[in-house]
């Protein structure tokens, strides 16, 4: 026998009889997991074992020059300038101050308005046509000629039902007087926070982009306008090339989406003494197949697994496997891989428990010192800590737990 295989024999053995001693008097019937084992099983999960990858080509900008703009911005100035001096408002400080300070929270806004809209016209190239890509074209966000002209037209509008003669008595006396001056506000005050926030997005976007950065703000339902997605979830998104065009900013994207999901319950792996099985390859991991209950390796994207991962299913060599399956020590020891590896200090598995591993742990349950030597499952009613090194961890129950039980 290898002297490595023998020190680990030994190690098992002491842990196997350690833990006998605790559980005597307890039923393996009702124990959530084995008392003795090398992998433990935990919470289940979905994993994906093929990636569709779909390409689409999304606009963001406005569908007017820069020139036109400024005619826009020119008769919103004209508008919003006339408004302060109208001449009950200089004849009457106090009714100056009550209705033109209405329009002090749109007045904020339209002026970061104006700046989001300097900074739009920096994305736009009005020299380049734009043509789209890929023949899913989305526009997520952008602001059409004709809204800002409706806009105008109807700030407009609501100026003209304003009598320039009236006096301050007049308005003082007369409740639409009062109405049509409010109503002018309000609305002035609405179209510049909604624009305000419209703008913002896109240059957040705009420069995200530019960054080659998925904007949170394009997260949603955006691609399902196109037909391409599979489940709607899970997508990744990746930047392949933007370009300033004629109408704003556009951007190619590629989607990859996880497809054709299994079912897997995970499997940790037990750590004695920093030894710990280990897959054929050191970053596999181990589950549970959730249809005919095998254990697998699976190499997974993100090494951990968990709801969208994407993981290749590698078969367990024989003889580990069969040992495995009969919960054999020394024929695992014989067959299967190990490594050492420092563990997490606790893992939350099913059924309320929580699986401790490590060196130099404090522990205590409710208030009282545990004795037993890591690793050990704990099933407690009362609030588990784990105190390492600098660290306390806390683990209040969160499932129902009838009795204390140590594995």
């Amino acid at each position: 026998m290898k002297k490595t295989t023998y020190v680990l024999l030994l190690i098992i053995y002491i842990y196997y009889a350690v833990g006998q001693s605790k559980l005597k008097g307890k039923s393996k019937d009702i124990a959530p997991i084995e008392k003795f084992t090398f992998l433990v099983e935990g919470e289940n999960f979905m994993a994906a074992s093929t990636i569709r990858y779909d390409q689409m080509d999304i606009l963001i900008g406005v569908d007017f020059e820069e020139t036109k703009w400024k005619e826009f911005s020119a008769e919103l100035d004209t508008l919003l300038e006339a408004w302060p001096k109208l001449s009950f408002f200089r004849n009457d400080e106090a009714l100056h101050d009550e209705y033109v300070g209405q329009c002090l929270i749109g007045q904020a806004r339209f002026n970061k308005f104006l700046q989001h809209m300097k900074d739009i016209f920096k994305y736009k190239n009005e020299h380049v046509p734009d043509e789209p890509i890929n023949i899913c074209t989305q526009e997520p966000l952008g602001i059409k000629r004709e809204e800002i002209e409706r806009e105008i037209i109807n700030l407009k509008n609501r100026f003209k039902h304003i009598n320039t003669m009236w006096t301050p008595e007049d308005i003082r006396n007369s409740a639409e007087a009062k109405n049509t001056l409010l109503e002018f506000c309000n609305y002035y005050n609405e179209f510049s926070t909604i624009y305000e926030i419209i703008t913002n997005g896109m240059v957040t976007a705009m420069g995200q982009l530019s960054d080659n950065k998925y904007p949170e703000i394009l997260l949603g339902d955006l691609i399902k306008g196109c037909n391409i997605t599979v489940n709607g979830e899970g997508e990744k998104y990746s930047i392949i090339k933007c370009s300033k065009t004629s109408k704003g900013y556009r951007c190619q994207i590629q989607i990859a989406q996880a497809t054709n999901f299994k079912e897997y319950t995970m499997l940790h792996a037990v750590h004695y003494e920093q030894i710990r099985l280990m897959g054929f390859a050191e970053n596999d991991g181990f589950a549970r197949t959730g249809d005919v209950r095998e254990i697998k390796y699976l190499e997974c994207e993100d090494k951990q697994g968990g709801d969208h991962s994407i993981c290749k299913e590698n078969n367990i060599p024989e003889p580990c496997k069969g040992m495995l399956g009969k919960q054999d020590v020394k024929g695992i020891i014989d067959y299967c891989n190990f490594t050492m590896n420092i563990p997490p200090v606790a893992i939350i598995l099913p059924h309320g428990g929580i699986l401790i591993q490590g060196d130099e742990l404090i522990v205590s349950n409710g208030g009282s010192s545990v004795s037993q030597r890591p690793p050990f499952a704990m099933y407690s009613p009362d609030t588990i800590t784990i105190k390492y090194e600098e660290e306390d961890y806390v683990y209040p129950p969160a499932i129902k737990v009838d009795e204390l039980m140590i594995i």
